[in-house]
């Protein structure tokens, strides 16, 4: 995308969605001007086209000819607090196409309920939702900025009955 800002301030959009074609011109020119023999991860963030999702596929695996040693990290932003900022009908593609492809994967809350249609409130649900993310394929998930709800078992001790969490999860024999 090309924007102004991200999709939570006041005065959006100003910019552009780019498509799948645009990625695939400026794939073609890091291949003709042999630019992507040194590229070690590939790195996905905002998307807001199906198209361009689609097409960041090609892109990972025309580098991953040129290195077969790359690591892909999908950011799958598709919105927080409740609400999608992309379309919708990113989440199946994100689920069924991109994510397997993945070797680590960063949902926040919000996506990783998209991805696994798994409520997290819990650390037992987060674990629960790492769980169906690496069934996927990736092997290292970072769900980042979840609001989870002490469980029943753990210490009642704890002050904090609702805490803004990182989970990391590896899967085993990674």
């Amino acid at each position: 995308v090309h924007f102004a800002s991200h999709t939570g301030y006041k005065h959006f959009p100003f910019g552009e969605v780019m498509n799948g074609d645009q990625l695939l011109t400026i794939l073609k020119g890091l291949e003709a001007n042999d630019l992507l023999e040194n590229i070690g991860f590939i790195l996905t963030g905002y998307i807001g086209s199906i198209s361009f999702l689609e097409a960041v596929l090609d892109v990972f695996k025309t580098a991953k000819r040129h290195n077969p040693q790359l690591r892909f990290v999908c950011d799958p932003v598709m919105g927080d607090d409740g609400k999608f900022y992309v379309p919708p009908e990113l989440a199946k593609v994100y689920r069924d196409v991109v994510i397997p492809k993945a070797d680590v994967v960063t949902p926040n809350q919000f996506e990783v309920e998209q991805l696994t249609d798994i409520k997290v409130k819990s650390m037992r649900d987060a674990k629960l939702a790492s769980e169906k993310l690496h069934k996927m394929g990736p092997s290292i998930v970072f769900i980042t900025s979840a609001i989870i709800i002490e469980d029943e078992d753990e210490s009642s001790s704890s002050a904090a009955s609702n805490n803004i969490s990182i989970i990391a999860s590896k899967r085993n024999g990674h």
